[in-house]
């Protein structure tokens, strides 16, 4: 992938929720992660999705717009329901490619 990477949070544990999915409980380890930016994931060396969509973003019953480096928190990644432990989403700046 090209680009800068603004933030990079890495899953730690998955949730179900009836209203939103698969949740990601993730944390934040460089950057900020915001609401607002578009998510790409991946697993291993994989690069499974680009552009997803943060659905929800929330720290215990709170809504965020973003999460700060260090914090815990947890991502809805709209109709992306495939996010297992381990996951590191990235949200960047620049363009984004696939490594091929």
């Amino acid at each position: 992938m090209t680009a800068s990477t603004a933030a990079r949070a890495e899953v730690r544990e998955v949730f179900r929720s009836k209203k939103f999915g698969n949740i990601a409980g993730v944390i934040v380890t460089h950057g900020t992660f915001t609401r607002t930016d578009a998510v790409v994931l991946t697993r291993g060396d994989d690069y499974l999705a680009s552009d997803l969509e943060v659905a929800s973003l929330r720290r215990y019953a709170d809504d965020l717009t973003e999460a700060e480096q260090g914090l815990e928190a947890g991502v809805g990644l709209g109709v992306w329901e495939d996010v297992q432990v381990g996951d590191v989403l990235y949200q960047r700046v620049g363009d984004v490619e696939a490594q091929a």
